[in-house]
Formats: C-alpha cells, sequence, structure tokens
C-alpha cells in the first residue's frame, strides 16, 4: 500500500447519466461508500466527462461545498502546490466540447505564466492521441 495525498477523478464520475441534484444518492452509491478506505480520505481534484454532462454538472461542482474531499470549485480550474519539494501547476479541464475552445485559451496563458517545475493537465479526453479525436480533430 502506498500513502497518497491526493487522487485525480478523469469524469464520467457518475456514469451513465451523471447526478440531478448536490444530494443525489449516487454521490452515496458511487462514490462515498466505494472510496471510503482510509488512505482515500484526502482531497480528490474532479473534473468532468460526458457522461457528467448528461446529469446536472452545477450539483457536481456545488457538492464541494458540502463534501471535504470532493473538489470541483468549477467546470475548468487550476490549483497550485508543492509536493515533495516541487512547484506543481495543475489545470483541469472540462470535456465538453461547446468550451474547448475558450479553455485551450486559458490553458495557454495558464502555462506561459506559470514558474512552477511540474505542468499538469488533467482532462476526461486525450490532448493528443494517435487516433482520431472528435475533441479537437488533432491526429
Amino acid at each position: 500500500r502506498l500513502p497518497s495525498a491526493f487522487t485525480i477523478s478523469v469524469g464520467d464520475n457518475f456514469y451513465n447519466s451523471g447526478v440531478r441534484h448536490v444530494d443525489d444518492i449516487k454521490f452515496l452509491w458511487y462514490y462515498e461508500t466505494p472510496f471510503n478506505a482510509s488512505s482515500l480520505q484526502h482531497r480528490w481534484y474532479i473534473s468532468l466527462g460526458n457522461h457528467d454532462h448528461r446529469g446536472n454538472v452545477d450539483a457536481q461542482i456545488e457538492r464541494s461545498k458540502v463534501s471535504h474531499r470532493w473538489y470541483l470549485p468549477a467546470r475548468w480550474y487550476s490549483e497550485v502546490f508543492c509536493f515533495n519539494g516541487q512547484r506543481i501547476h495543475m489545470m483541469v479541464l472540462d470535456s465538453d466540447k461547446k468550451l474547448w475552445k475558450v479553455q485551450m485559451q486559458w490553458a495557454v496563458a495558464q502555462f506561459e505564466e506559470t514558474k512552477s517545475d511540474w505542468r499538469i493537465v488533467v482532462n476526461h479526453n486525450p490532448l493528443y492521441s494517435a487516433a482520431q479525436r472528435p475533441l479537437t480533430g488533432n491526429t
């Protein structure tokens, strides 16, 4: 067993159709109960996948106000923190295709401004792939 300081969720948090409200029973069924080990009682950086958008995304954001572990302050966000003496700038993106262009502009600006040792991008879909990606069109 390796100790961990945080967990990153890369979306599709509630497969197949997201959640309806901040107190949806799916939070208990798919998050609180299966991930209740003492080793997982730390911050979870949450990102949104396509299946999350089939429900109420704002409810997942609001969950951050009632859960000490669930961290999703906005559809996309960044955090800067130190880990093992290294400064890390993590950008967490939303997989919603309609937001892609504005998020990429935001991410590029974040990359240009940061003085961090590490830059990490978290997204449900790969930013680049050997296969044709419908999200970006890049190969």
